[in-house]
């Protein structure tokens, strides 16, 4: 039994709550620029000295920045 004056959930949808609207096309597409960490997360060394201490270029992940 429904109450008098409650609506249905399977009822008119076409209104949208203010807080689960859409965000417009242009915030999503921005795109996040992640700083790398620096330091890799397999042997702990960076550019100056690796694993075997010797220079080496850092690669990142471009989207959660570690190496």
């Amino acid at each position: 039994m429904v109450a008098t004056g409650s609506r249905d959930r399977h009822s008119s949808s076409s209104t949208i709550p203010s807080n689960k609207r859409c965000i417009s096309s242009t915030v999503q597409d921005k795109k996040k620029v992640v700083k790398p960490l620096g330091i890799c997360s397999f042997c702990l060394g960076d550019e100056e000295k690796n694993a075997n201490g010797a220079p080496e270029d850092m690669l990142s992940c471009s989207e959660c920045g570690n190496c």
